[in-house]
């Protein structure tokens, strides 16, 4: 579905800015918006990762340099 998007892309010459959001967008309607669905599961998983490091980053003992 990926190949046949950016196909599609070359075909109607859609590039530089245009490009990501064509592909995301027609991908997502090939699949019937489940890419969409995994996109968005991913970046929750990722923010809530993030979330988690910066948490414990946050949390570490500081090192005294006297």
């Amino acid at each position: 579905m990926i190949r046949q998007a950016v196909e599609e892309a070359e075909q109607q010459k859609i590039h530089g800015q245009a490009l990501t959001p064509y592909l995301l967008k027609r991908v997502s309607q090939l699949t019937g918006g489940a890419s969409m669905r995994t996109n968005l599961s991913l970046l929750r998983n990722n923010a809530r990762l993030a979330g988690q490091i910066a948490y414990q980053f946050a949390n570490m003992p500081r090192l005294r340099l006297i």
